[in-house]
Formats: structure tokens, sequence, C-alpha cells
């Protein structure tokens, strides 16, 4: 028997204060919920316009640490307000997936490449402006669209996503047993256990239900075998001398984009096998230092990889 836990009751009220113990897993839940959404757009995109992987591989995971921590702070910005802006509205801000079709259609025409992503982010900051100043108009706008159109555009959103959630279903795009039975069955799983807390219980096991079905899939997950424990367990010796290259490496890559010359750049993968070849532990040990990249990353092709690497030693 599953004991349910009340919530406060000024839990549903806009300037209650919840306990800590209660409060912290909900945040956390929304956190998780929102995470796969938020960085999904960036990713279509960047995948559009030829900036995913290979020399780009750290650019792309800049511009997805940039989103997570932009969507945290315009989310304050929401919740509290600064002067008139900010509705103080208690919801995660993130970036939005209604203006793909239009970004994959920019990217399409302009061939991909930096140039198409700046000119996808330089349309989004003039377009941004433009809602700031139609912000203020907004009361009197509201009679040209009623429900039915903006529950349409809602319902279309909801829609063209649909063929997302059906690829996680199946395990992920570039999953080679994509639709396996094992995928199948431990997404069956985190639905059967998210709706199960969430109909079937009251309280804090209700509200938690997304985090529980997060929580649970993952040690589902473990057990099946499906997460790199190596990612889990690597030495935090190694981790900080990848950490230590990473930053200086975003900052080639930029002024590489600047340049436009990545013939000379490294790449992510390349830096942390020469970085692993300067410690104690790996010195001089390129096999063991190559070895362990692919390890954690064997996604990484060896052959390409080390066609790279003998170009620094």
């Amino acid at each position: 028997m599953i004991k349910n836990i009340e919530l406060e009751k000024g839990a549903y009220q806009f300037d209650a204060k919840m306990p800590l113990r209660q409060a912290i897993p909900l945040g956390l839940q929304h956190v998780f919920a929102m995470f796969v959404g938020n960085l999904t757009p960036l990713l279509i995109i960047t995948s559009a316009c030829g900036l995913a992987g290979g020399e780009f591989a750290d650019l792309q995971v800049s511009l997805l640490q940039n989103a997570m921590f932009v969507a945290g702070v315009v989310t304050l910005v929401q919740l509290f307000s600064i002067g008139p802006v900010g509705g103080q509205v208690p919801i995660i801000m993130g970036t939005s997936s209604g203006f793909l079709g239009v970004f994959n259609s920019v990217a399409a025409s302009m061939g991909g490449g930096v140039l198409a992503y700046g000119a996808i982010m330089g349309a989004s900051i003039l377009g941004g402006l433009f809602e700031t100043v139609l912000g203020f108009f907004l009361k009197p706008l509201r009679k040209f669209f009623p429900s039915v159109v903006t529950g349409t555009v809602v319902l279309s959103i909801g829609l063209s996503l649909i063929s997302v959630g059906v690829n996680s279903f199946g395990g992920g795009n570039a999953a080679k047993d994509f639709g396996s039975a094992e995928n199948l069955l431990l997404a069956v799983f985190v639905l059967v256990v998210i709706l199960f807390f969430k109909h079937w219980t009251t309280g804090f096991l209700s509200s938690s239900s997304i985090l529980i079905g997060i929580v649970a899939g993952y040690l589902a997950a473990f057990i099946m075998g499906f997460v790199n424990r190596n990612l889990i367990v690597v030495n935090n010796k190694i981790t900080k001398e990848f950490m230590g290259g990473m930053e200086k490496q975003i900052i080639r890559l930029s002024k590489a984009v600047l340049s436009r010359d990545f013939r000379q750049k490294k790449s992510i993968f390349c830096s942390m096998v020469l970085r692993l070849m300067d410690t104690e532990e790996y010195a001089n040990d390129y096999c063991n230092a190559l070895n362990l990249v692919l390890e954690l990353f064997p996604e990484v092709d060896r052959r390409k990889l080390e066609k790279e690497l003998n170009k620094y030693i």
C-alpha cells in the first residue's frame, strides 16, 4: 500500500511557500521534464545546418549549455518579473518548437553552415524585438486570437512533435537496435509508472509522477545494461583534464568559425586523447588513452580519430 503524502494547502497558491522536502523534488521534476523539450529544437536546427558532430561537436555542446542557462534566467524573470517584463506566471520558459518548420526551410535554402545558423539567430532576435513591442498592445489584440485559433496552433505544435516522442520510444534515431523489444519494454514500463502514480495516487506522489517515472526508468535501464557505466565511474582526475581543455577548445573553435578556417583545428576527441597523454597515468601511452576515449564515446569513428591523431603524434 502506497502512503499518500499530501501537499501543503498553500502549494496551489502563487505566493505560497512550500517546504524544501517538497519544493526540491517538484522543481527537479520540472527541470527533467523540460530538459529534452528545451534542447530538442536546438539539436534539430544545428543538425539541419550541418553543425552537429565533427568539427562542430564542442560548439554544439556550448550552444546546448547556453540554452539551459538562458532558460533558467528567463524563467526567473517570468516568475518574479522586472518592472513591466515578466508575467509572474509559475512556468518554465525555454526554446520553442513553433518555428522549426520555418528554420528548417531557411537552413535548406541557404545550404546550411554557419551562415544559415547566423541568419536564423538574427531572424530570432528581430522576431523577439517585434514580440516585445507587440506585448504592449496584447490586450486589444486578444479579440483577434480566439481560443479556436490559439488552440489549433498549440495542437499543431503538439502533433509535429509526435515523431520525436515515437523515435525516443523506440530508442532514438541513431540506435542500432531501434524498435527492439528491450527498448519498447523499457518505454512502456516508464509510461505505466507515470500513469500509475498520476492517476492512482494523490497529493505529492501524484504531482511527482514524472520525476518518479524518470528515476524508475533510469534504474530499469541501468539494470538492463543500457547505461554506460564507464561514464559514471570515470576517474575524477581524467575528467578534470578533459574539462580543462574543453574551455580552450571552445574558444579556438569560436575563432575558427569567425575565420572559417577549420582545417587545422583539432576535434574535441582528439584533444581528449592528447591531454590524457599529458597526465601521469597515461604519460605518452597512446594506445590506452585512445582506447579510453573510444570506450567512453563508442559512436566515435576509430579510423578517423587515428588519422587525425597522426597529425599531432
